[in-house]
């Protein structure tokens, strides 16, 4: 009897240590509870891979972004720690560059994969494209892949030189090739994307039909034994026909476990989701990484401004959607002023903190958590009240009560995708259809009319059409601002120094 061992990491958004870097209270889970359970249960027949977004998502990995040059990088000494054997590249990983991710997959000891991210002559940009390995006399081959929307996502000069290739095809051709060339045992697909259906009920729980194909890589190329999947940031495990979908949620919440037992002709597949909440931390991860923790956190609760009424802090998600949060009107007023826009839009992330009475830098990457850069875009009356009505499916009434849709909240939580505009004013009637739920839409006071033409100062990453919302990407980009918005907004604070903040009450919510 054969038995071999797979662990799974994803999405992980550089939470590695037991500091949560939010509230200096201590992570209920981390790569660091990872690395200690891991190595506590790892031995020669255990492969360790992770299905990346970890650069890019916390405090700390903006902290090393901006001190590289003076510290190792704690994600690759926890990665080698731990001794991870294959890393798949995330979208978030390209977020700081090719030249900044290089650096990391060099000092990796684990292989990077990706079968569908390419030189331009079609060599695989990273170490390979699939690896084959052999454990306990059982024939393993690993294949990676990365969502294909990066594409559509990332900022061009991110990923200039590289052939991005449709992500099923890259897949299913590379299952083809190690088939025929190497005959494995067990072929597992390391990929960073999510799944699309629900694999019970057939049903669709993806809105943007094609960023995520683990649904149809499972159904379609059964020659996979083990797909595991990330990106959705979901808690997925299924095992159909002794084949294996998983996906262990994100920032070290749950760690993927799979066995694999082969006997003669017999092979078995398992798998769990292992919580991690319970799990003690590896003490080794905070002594190798003292140093940059400790400058990090000094660096984090530098004041760079104040908030005398002291009425930034968000703590209610519904609340700050439904009445627009003056943070809002903070970072909308903010952009309105450095690019001479004419409306401004902006979301505030599933977790935003707000700012406390002493605005800290920590105040500030905890609320605007996404390394965005400011574009601005031409829009018409008529694609302005189309946007507008797409956000307002956001609120759902129920029991005469509005909350939020469960579009927003299931399968993934996506309260990011809620913009919120200033500049204009506008009427969001709940229980209207859809077509009819934007009444009383104006700009300076005057109605809207189709033919209107504006200048709007969105994110770069909804200008692209990412988060499920195409209905930005085909507007005009008159100019970028190639500054991270987070960055902008402490500046400001800076200059501003004194924060006062009024209600701007230009928009009614009617049920």
């Amino acid at each position: 009897m054969k038995n071999i061992k797979v662990f799974h990491t994803s999405d992980t958004h550089g939470y590695i240590t037991s500091q949560s870097f939010i509230d200096k209270k201590k992570s209920i889970f981390s790569l660091s509870k990872i690395s200690s359970y891991i190595l506590k249960n790892k031995d020669k027949s255990t492969i360790i891979i992770d299905t990346g977004d970890t650069l890019q998502g916390s405090p700390l990995t903006y902290f090393f972004k901006n001190n590289y040059i003076k510290y190792s990088n704690p994600i690759t000494n926890i990665f080698n720690h731990i001794g991870y054997d294959f890393f798949i590249p995330g979208n978030h990983d390209f977020n700081y560059g090719l030249n900044y991710l290089n650096n990391f997959t060099e000092k990796l000891e684990a292989t990077t994969l990706s079968c569908n991210i390419l030189k331009l002559n079609n060599d695989s940009y990273f170490d390979k494209k699939y690896d084959i390995k052999l454990v306990n006399d059982v024939k393993i081959a690993i294949i990676g892949a990365t969502t294909d929307y990066i594409n559509k996502w990332e900022a061009t000069e991110n990923i200039c030189g590289l052939l991005i290739e449709d992500s099923f095809i890259s897949i299913r051709k590379t299952v083809d090739e190690v088939k025929t060339m190497h005959n494995p045992d067990i072929i597992i697909l390391a990929y960073h994307g999510g799944v699309e259906k629900d694999l019970l009920t057939n049903i669709y729980t993806d809105k943007n039909i094609g960023e995520n194909i683990g649904y149809k890589v499972f159904m379609e190329i059964k020659d996979i034994d083990i797909v595991l999947t990330g990106h959705q940031h979901r808690l997925i495990n299924h095992n159909i026909q002794n084949r294996v979908l998983i996906q262990p949620g994100s920032k070290g919440q749950y760690l993927s476990e799979i066995n694999i037992t082969i006997d003669d002709n017999c092979k078995i597949i398992t798998s769990k989701l292992l919580d991690m909440q319970t799990e003690n931390h590896d003490k080794e991860i905070m002594s190798q990484n003292k140093n940059i923790i400790n400058d990090s956190e000094v660096f984090f609760d530098q004041v760079i401004g104040y908030n005398k009424a002291n009425d930034l802090l968000i703590t209610d998600r519904l609340e700050a959607r439904l009445n627009k949060h003056k943070i809002v009107t903070l970072i909308n007023t903010m952009q309105l002023e450095i690019t001479n826009a004419d409306i401004s839009g902006t979301s505030l992330a599933n977790f935003a903190s707000g700012f406390n009475k002493e605005i800290s830098i920590r105040d500030v990457l905890n609320t605007y958590v996404y390394p965005n850069t400011l574009v601005v875009v031409e829009i018409n009356g008529k694609e302005l009240k189309k946007i507008l009505e797409h956000h307002a499916t956001f609120f759902d009434l129920v029991n005469n009560n509005i909350i939020i849709s469960t579009n927003y909240i299931k399968p993934k939580l996506e309260l990011y995708n809620y913009v919120m505009f200033d500049g204009i004013s506008y009427t969001i009637n709940v229980s209207n259809d859809l077509g009819n739920k934007i009444t009383n839409l104006k700009f300076q006071n005057k109605e809207v009319q189709k033919e209107d033409s504006f200048k709007l100062c969105i994110n770069n990453y909804r200008a692209s059409g990412a988060g499920n919302e195409n209905i930005y990407e085909h507007l005009n980009i008159i100019k970028e601002y190639p500054f991270d918005i987070s960055e902008l907004l402490m500046n400001y604070i800076k200059d501003k120094k004194n924060i006062i903040i009024s209600n701007n009450n230009n928009i009614t919510i009617k049920k």
